[in-house]
């Protein structure tokens, strides 16, 4: 599971950076799920015009699972935050919720952790996020003690 955020700025080399950081991961374990705001916008037809991108997820057979607009301004619509996945038949839901305090509309993945109520309170939210991901890390990478002899 791989959270990202790419402020719009950012160069086209973040790419590179991105997949050199991740090559390991991807290789090694078969099922990968990645979030986030790519600022890598589709069109309503689950198109990107960043072919670099398109490249990318392709080489790693990950598939984009959000088809419904994200962000809606008064100039432009578009699918800027992602959710990929190696395994599109695991993930039996994808809701984009038409409300928003920013000009994203927040998306959830059902299936994944099998989360079945939208949680208004950020703070339960957070919450309940961070006690999946702890469940989860226990489960798959355990903390271990070493002994260090100096």
């Amino acid at each position: 599971i791989n959270f990202v955020y790419r402020p719009p700025d950012s160069r086209q080399d973040w790419i590179d950076i991105y997949e050199n950081k991740n090559k390991s991961a991807v290789n090694q374990f078969p099922e990968i799920f990645i979030f986030g705001d790519f600022s890598i916008p589709f069109t309503s037809k689950n198109i990107s015009c960043n072919l670099k991108w398109s490249t990318f997820y392709s080489i790693y057979g990950l598939t984009q699972l959000i088809t419904e607009l994200t962000r809606v301004t008064q100039n432009t619509s578009s699918i800027i935050d992602h959710i990929y996945t190696t395994y599109p038949d695991h993930v039996s839901d994808i809701v984009v919720r038409k409300v928003a305090i920013s000009d994203h509309f927040p998306d959830v993945s059902r299936g994944i952790f099998e989360v079945e109520t939208w949680i208004h309170d950020p703070n339960i939210a957070l919450a309940h996020l961070t006690s999946i991901l702890k469940c989860t890390l226990d489960k798959h990478a355990p903390k271990k003690r070493k002994k260090v002899k100096s």
